[in-house]
């Protein structure tokens, strides 16, 4: 067997589909943590000052 019918046998298919979900899946959270990282930024400089000013 060559090409697309080893593939067909032995469930490539179905394995590809997945991992491409998957990719997609941490692709997306990793953007999404991105986005988000002028606001985790903003919390620690906040936590900092409070800290700063207790002391």
């Amino acid at each position: 067997m060559l090409g697309i019918e080893n593939i067909t046998a032995h469930n490539g298919w179905a394995m590809a589909i997945t991992g491409g979900f998957i990719v997609f899946a941490g692709l997306s959270l990793l953007s999404f943590a991105i986005a988000q990282l002028h606001k985790i930024i903003l919390f620690i400089e906040k936590m900092t000052q409070k800290e700063k000013i207790n002391t």
